[in-house]
């Protein structure tokens, strides 16, 4: 058995951090609103795109690289790995007797057990809300808008937002659209998978055919035997540009037609012979 807890923190300072779009509004037009815990930015007249004030409006979007990205990470990380294998002990009595023996002697059990905390993730919405100019915003992590987190007795913090629940794992009350101008505070990476958990469990039959010259094992292995579903981690898009809920918000997505990190249950038999 292996059992590992700790605590896991980084932080880097003077990151590379492409941006893929720089020409967006200047960042001293915004101001911080207290009450909602976030920025606000200039709204152009009658929501015009075409009239936010960027650094230069007679340009598109403008990738650049800086040497100013600043990253950090806290968590406290368990993974436990749990294997075990056990010889079925077999009384004198049926051993002293071939044909009981031979059927209920030579079994054995074995298996491993996987726990692990799950993984942070991160969601966005699809419109550069808060008009500050960002043609990618419905884009890549780096640069996709944010959502609102709100604060209530239920979700008290953005990991309350998950629920564990596979089919809607997400408390989609914890998310609001933000208001014309405003910049979601829900930043990146601010959410965490459910735990990982798989159990691997084999039965094994050991037989002799001709003494020490020939042995035969029957196998049955199950791999996922408790059948747990596993999400990948996932970015997703709970609000369209309108601000309605998308159809597949909360729900798994994932890429090769699966949504998981492990299989669903499977089962083999084998035989194998031993000389």
């Amino acid at each position: 058995m292996a059992l590992t807890v700790g605590y896991v923190g980084a932080s880097g300072v003077r990151l590379v951090r492409p941006v893929e779009d720089i020409d967006q509004v200047p960042g001293y037009l915004a101001r911080f609103d207290t009450a909602s815990n976030s920025y606000r930015f200039p709204i152009p007249a009658g929501n015009n795109r075409n009239l936010i004030q960027r650094i230069n409006p007679n340009y598109g979007s403008l990738r650049s690289t800086e040497w100013g990205g600043h990253s950090i990470y806290h968590a406290l990380q368990v993974n436990l790995v749990l294997n075990y294998s056990y010889d079925i002990p077999m009384p004198a009595a049926i051993r002293s007797n071939r044909f009981s023996n031979t059927v209920l002697g030579g079994w054995s059990i074995g298996g491993i057990y996987t726990r692990q905390s799950g993984g942070p993730y991160s969601v966005k919405i699809g419109v550069d809300r808060a008009f500050t100019g960002n043609s990618n915003a419905g884009g890549s992590l780096n640069s996709a808008a944010r959502h609102m987190f709100v604060l209530n007795s239920t979700c008290t913090s953005p990991a309350a937002a998950v629920t564990g629940v596979i089919g809607k794992y997400l408390n989609l009350n914890c998310f609001a659209f933000p208001e014309a101008g405003q910049l979601g505070n829900l930043g990146r990476n601010n959410l965490t998978m459910p735990t990982f958990r798989n159990l691997d469990f084999s039965i094994f039959k050991n037989q002799n055919l001709m003494g020490e010259k020939l042995k035969a094992q029957l196998r049955v292995e199950m791999f996922n035997v408790m059948n747990n579903t596993n999400i990948q981690p996932q970015l997703q898009t709970i609000f369209d540009g309108n601000g309605a809920i998308t159809s597949q918000a909360g729900t798994p997505t994932g890429q090769f037609g699966t949504f998981t990190t492990n299989q669903s249950r499977q089962i083999q038999l084998g035989l194998r012979l031993i000389f």
